[in-house]
């Protein structure tokens, strides 16, 4: 208690001598105040004192302002005798060594902050020079090195500032990457013999040696972006000449005080060296053996297993060993940033975890390609990321519902969680947020990640978690498991945004073939399974599988599209190749009501128009009423329950159209879709075949009087979503009634005209069926006036998972499943003739 006592005395003491004492220079006062620092060290050398009863943090506060009043007063361009007297004297490397050491206890913490505040305030470039850049490489490797340390706050601020310096200025980061001797021994061998050296895949002039690192004093920007070949090695790289006046008493004192501190911290700085080696050789180990982990993991999932929790923890657990594996340490480059970020991403205090996250972005993003080869290469970014999603994924509660999986929001950087909310929602919503969460950090860190890095990481992730963990989940026999593994494959594609992921994505769900599929093609596995399971005897696993391709569609990838439906219809082999226009005259005359029967000559036309394209195009301008009255007209008035509650709800449909042709649009307009009907010879084939995909729409569909009503609702949703893609094979293929197909092939109308005659016949037997309908339809709205069928989706979303509970407050009618499909199959024609109506106005105004 004296002792602080005595201290704020002489404090007190302190600034009423330096009140009263003559205006000293700019220089003067740095000096004092560094020469106050360093002879607390001298004096004190048995004492332990806190950091705080020390004027060690004011000194150093005292050195940043007066560097910023320095260069506030000068030329920006030019060097201050303040900063000059930092960098020739090594102050920097003088205060790293003592924030080493940490004494007196919190030191490590003051300079911390003196890094952060002297990088962050200072407008002139000087992490370029050697004294600055190389102690600040030394403390970014000293940081992270203890998980829940009491300086990580500090730590992960220095850090994020460097990441924005090195983010403004590129070529920066090659100071934070560090080859060891032998290999750029090796390395200069291998150039000397070679004349046209490569380093993993990158050409020799773009490859830096170690003594290309390490000569260079004045870094400069290449023209190519990397700035290798002139790079900095803090170690060997020694101020000139020009820069060390003759030393006078002071400069000999501060001198040995920089002697002393240096020759104090040897033994900890080699150790810090040897320790950052061993763990990133650890890391290069992790990354050589991610591909064979991959494989060996998948191998050993040859056997399904139902536990899909039990079988993930085993895949997870042999993935982890095998990456463990790690019987001899490599000389692999060193990138000290990267290391230190992804140690503090790990942190507990959720703030400096995030902070890390947002580092590692900036470092990812960067245009280096020498900084992106070495992320991939020599770190464990890759599999460290991919580990995190896969423990995250492995946590995921075994049940569910799927209302609460579809609702629940989940964004990176959000707060997190606790477990007493968890209970209070449902129960393992904490764990889904975080799995969602860290899902989307990999997506946005991939969509701004350098090329390089965003395909690896991309390719990891498919290794390692969608191969390893979700395709055997998936695919189990296990019904409850597979529907809770695929709604939660659907939840993923959802949230995946960036092209390289989503490509991924697609090719493990679809695989890459994209040539006409052949009948009874079953590979890749996992698409021939989705598709068998659309017409699954469990509705609800069926459900929740068209769920997926549902979300699928509305994914920015034209590989979804072509692979599903398009590689099957740009052979056009659909189309009959000599059309028999009178029965096509005399099919509309019978389904038709709106026509006069005299439409013969104008079938004749169409046919002709099929032909001669620019023909076909005017005349679907003339013809589209007729398409649309098509649609409108396939069931009779009797069976129209919307027109007996004075609200048909199509101008609903219209608008919805409109907007939604709009989105798609924009969309597919880079993927160059032609403009008319095409035939594309290497898609032509001798016997046409829709494809797997659209076989099992069709087919279910025409089974939709004794299907359910959430099964009608999602499969109608996954037709319409094909419908309203702007590409011609398909639009006529799904909306032209009058399309000349070949004799056995199935279009949407010919379906729709099955459908029809069943509800025709029924119609004939019941005689009160229109009083059914109009009641059911008021049971399936409840209280609302909209008949709008998006509505029906809403509604009826409570009941997706669950028939006995929608019975319990539908009790209905004995038939009611045949009445709510002839409800279904009313609205889902209406939404076609809007389709096809605004699809045709908008072919118009784009030619006009």
């Amino acid at each position: 208690m004296k002792k602080k006592m005595f201290s704020k005395f002489s404090n007190i003491l302190h600034h009423a001598v330096e009140a009263l004492a003559p205006q000293l220079s700019l220089r003067e006062e740095f000096v004092y105040h560094w020469k106050s620092v360093t002879a607390f060290f001298m004096d004190n050398k048995g004492e332990k004192l806190p950091i705080d009863q020390t004027q060690i943090p004011e000194h150093l506060e005292q050195m940043v302002v007066l560097l910023k009043e320095e260069e506030s007063g000068g030329d920006s361009d030019s060097t201050g005798p303040c900063m000059e007297y930092l960098l020739q004297h090594k102050l920097l490397d003088t205060l790293y060594s003592l924030g080493r050491t940490d004494h007196p206890p919190g030191m490590k913490q003051i300079v911390l902050q003196f890094f952060t505040k002297l990088l962050s305030r200072l407008k002139q470039p000087i992490l370029a020079h050697v004294s600055v850049h190389r102690a600040v490489h030394r403390l970014v490797k000293s940081c992270g090195e203890v998980l829940a340390a009491p300086t990580e706050s500090e730590e992960i601020q220095f850090l994020c500032t460097v990441c924005s310096l090195v983010k403004s200025t590129p070529y920066l980061v090659n100071f934070f990457i560090e080859v060891p001797k032998l290999q750029a021994e090796a390395r200069k061998t291998s150039l000397t013999k070679s004349m046209s050296p490569t380093s993993r895949g990158v050409p020799g002039s773009q490859v830096a040696t170690d003594a290309d690192r390490k000569t260079s004093l004045h870094p400069k920007k290449s023209s190519q972006g990397t700035g290798r070949d002139e790079t900095l090695a803090a170690n060997t790289a020694s101020p000139s000449p020009a820069s060390n006046p003759p030393p006078s008493a002071n400069a000999v004192n501060t001198a040995d005080a920089v002697n002393t501190a240096d020759a104090v911290n040897t033994a900890d700085a080699v150790n810090t060296a040897d320790a950052v080696n061993t763990a990133d050789a650890s890391n290069a180990v992790h990354a050589v053996n991610t591909a064979d982990a991959s494989n060996a993991v998948h191998a050993s999932n040859a056997v399904h297993v139902d536990n899909v929790q039990e079988a993930s923890g085993r895949q997870f657990s042999l993935m982890t060993s095998l990456l463990s594996l790690s019987h001899s340490a490599v000389s692999i480059v060193q990138f000290s940033l990267m290391t230190s970020l992804l140690s503090l991403s790990h942190s507990a205090d959720s703030r400096v975890a995030v902070k890390a996250c947002e580092g590692l972005m900036l470092c990812v993003s960067l245009p280096e390609e020498t900084a992106a080869s070495c992320i991939v290469h020599d770190t464990a970014f890759c599999t460290e990321m991919t580990q995190r999603l896969v423990e995250a994924y492995l946590k995921l509660p075994p049940f569910i519902s799927p209302v609460d999986l579809e609702t629940v929001e989940a964004k990176w950087g959000l707060d997190v969680i606790t477990e007493s909310e968890d209970h209070k929602t449902f129960l393992g919503k904490r764990h889904l947020v975080s799995f969602l969460s860290w899902l989307d950090y990999c997506d946005q860190l991939i969509s701004v990640a350098n090329p390089m890095v965003a395909k690896s990481l991309a390719k990891s992730i498919r290794q390692l978690f969608l191969n390893v963990i979700m395709e055997p989940s998936v695919l189990q026999t296990s019904e409850s498991g597979a529907m809770l593994a695929t709604a939660y494959l659907t939840r993923c594609v959802r949230t995946v945004c960036s092209p390289e992921l989503l490509s991924e994505f697609c090719f493990f769900i679809l695989g890459s073939e994209r040539l006409p599929e052949q009948q009874e093609e079953t590979t890749p596995e996992i698409r021939s399974r989705l598709i068998q399971r659309c017409d699954h005897l469990s509705e609800e696993l069926s459900l929740v599988t068209l769920k997926l391709f549902d979300t699928l569609l509305q994914k920015d990838d034209d590989h979804i599209i072509h692979n599903l439906v398009l590689r099957n219809l740009l052979g056009r082999t659909y189309i009959s190749p000599h059309p028999v226009t009178a029965k096509a005259a005399d099919h509309q005359g019978k389904e038709d009501n709106s026509s006069n029967g005299s439409s013969e000559g104008k079938e004749e036309k169409e046919v002709e128009c099929k032909e001669n394209p620019g023909l076909a195009r005017s005349s679907s301008r003339t013809e589209v009423h007729k398409i649309v009255n098509c649609f409108l007209s396939l069931l009779p008035e009797q069976l129209k329950s919307s027109y007996q509650t004075a609200d048909s709800g199509y101008d609903l449909y219209l608008r919805d159209a409109h907007k939604q042709y709009r989105h798609v649009c924009d969309m597919t307009g880079p993927w160059a879709w032609p403009k008319e009907p095409v035939v594309v010879k290497r898609f032509v084939v001798e016997e046409f075949y829709e494809g797997a995909f659209l076989k099992m729409l069709l087919d279910k569909l025409s089974h939709m009087m004794e299907q359910s009503y959430p099964i009608n609702l999602q499969l109608t949703s996954v037709i319409s979503r094909l419908a309203i893609l702007p590409h011609p094979n398909l639009s006529e293929f799904l909306l032209d009634p009058y399309l000349p197909v070949r004799q056995g092939t199935r279009t949407l109308f010919a379906v729709f005209q099955k459908l029809s005659s069943e509800a025709r016949s029924k119609l004939h037997a019941q005689n009160d069926l229109s009083q059914k309908l109009v009641s059911v339809r008021r049971q399936l709205m409840g209280t609302s006036p909209n008949q709008h069928r998006k509505m029906l989706y809403r509604i009826s979303s409570r009941f997706q998972f669950s028939l006995q509970s929608r019975q319990k407050y539908y009790p209905g009618y004995e038939d009611q499943n045949e009445l709510e499909a002839i409800i279904v199959l009313e609205e889902f024609c209406k939404e076609l003739s809007a389709i096809a109506f605004v699809k045709h106005h908008s072919e118009v105004n784009n030619s006009s």
